[in-house]
């Protein structure tokens, strides 16, 4: 098939390493481990802050997912609020003691605008050029909202 994986039957899984080494075949996790088929345990140290921050088999993190799929899996957040996403951004305004009354999620894609009222809120993952845009969007809403009238359209940056 399409895998360049020589350790095992082949799948149509392509891997992106460039190391004569092929990966381990994962049979199942613990909190802080991997378990490959072949039986080895591995203390993974792998994971980035966004992705296991919270250990593998995490029960309630597991059952919140669980919640959520049953809820709702997944909505267009340029069409559609989700309680989820409004519930977040509750939380995240909360959690800055009135530093922040409002919370803005930015989406990964050249096809988001932002909408014209900051309650409108939009959700998933960002990138560093998007948060740029973003900053960028947001500076300009704030002014709009503060005077529709502004003149102010231009960025300084470097």
């Amino acid at each position: 098939m399409g895998s360049l994986d020589v350790d095992g039957p082949p799948t149509g899984y392509f891997y992106r390493h460039t190391d004569n080494e092929p990966y381990a075949l994962v049979k199942s996790c613990s909190p802080l481990y991997v378990e490959t088929v072949n039986g080895q345990r591995i203390l993974d140290a792998t994971g980035g802050a966004a992705v296991s921050a919270v250990d593998h088999a995490n029960t309630r993190v597991k059952k919140a997912i669980i919640r959520q799929l049953d809820e709702v899996e997944y909505c267009h957040p340029s069409f559609f609020k989700t309680t989820a996403a409004l519930q977040l951004a509750d939380h995240l305004v909360e959690s800055t003691d009135g530093a922040l009354t409002r919370a803005c999620f930015a989406t990964s894609g050249k096809s988001r605008k932002l909408r014209p009222h900051f309650s409108e809120l939009q959700a998933n993952d960002i990138s560093g050029s998007e948060a740029v845009e973003m900053a960028m969007k947001l500076a300009r809403q704030y002014f709009l909202e503060v005077d529709p009238n502004t003149r102010r359209h231009r960025f300084i940056a470097r």
